[in-house]
């Protein structure tokens, strides 16, 4: 599929939340791995938001974290 898009269009889909239709839902690469990095990390994948509390134990994620680093990376790679 093509999509006769301009660069600031694209731009915005990248960054864009979620958009619900009909029938499926559709994230945006990056939406997709901010909401593994923040599910993986123990956050509300909408908000970022803690969900448990007193837990320490996804603090240290390795998963998360390399999420996180990924998320960075990209975003560095936008103003090039």
């Amino acid at each position: 599929m093509t999509l006769n898009i301009t660069e600031k269009e694209a731009i915005s889909t990248h960054l864009s939340q979620i958009k619900e239709t009909e029938h499926y839902t559709i994230f945006s690469g990056l939406m997709a791995a901010l909401r593994d990095a923040r599910k993986v990390t123990g956050r509300n994948q909408d908000s970022g938001e803690k969900i448990e509390k007193d837990n320490c134990g996804y603090v240290g994620s390795w998963l998360g974290n390399i999420g996180y680093l990924v998320l960075l990376d990209q975003i560095g790679r936008t103003s090039e």
